[in-house]
């Protein structure tokens, strides 16, 4: 199992920083995100690049403040892509993965795949 990179795991927000109410940050979070109505913590992140040294900690942060349980939620999201991904890979498998590309069919020498008239 892969070790996460720092840039990606940032701790939750005690408190608000100086300054802040759950309305400013709302507000703000709202300008931010409101063109990906799903993935708002990418856009986030792309909307501070280069405003912070660690972006992806600051909209995590965010995040967190304004959507409750984020994070397992994209965890079980990216465990379910896995999975299908998994299960489309034994599929592929079952069928022609095992055989060698020269021997499946219309791989090779064959003109099955050429329209009628074409393999002169």
């Amino acid at each position: 199992m892969s070790k996460a990179s720092p840039t990606r795991v940032a701790k939750r927000w005690k408190k608000l920083p100086k300054g802040w109410t759950d309305e400013s940050v709302r507000k703000f979070w709202d300008s931010l995100t409101s063109a990906a109505p799903k993935h708002k913590v990418t856009e986030c992140i792309k909307q501070m690049e280069g405003k912070f040294d660690n972006p992806g900690a600051f909209c995590g942060g965010l995040a967190d403040w304004m959507i409750p349980g984020w994070r397992q939620e994209a965890a079980k999201e990216r465990r379910e892509k896995k999975a299908g991904m998994d299960r489309w890979a034994e599929e592929i498998d079952r069928g022609f993965g095992a055989m060698p590309l020269s021997l499946q069919p219309d791989y090779g020498t064959s003109d099955a795949a050429l329209p009628r008239g074409e393999d002169d």
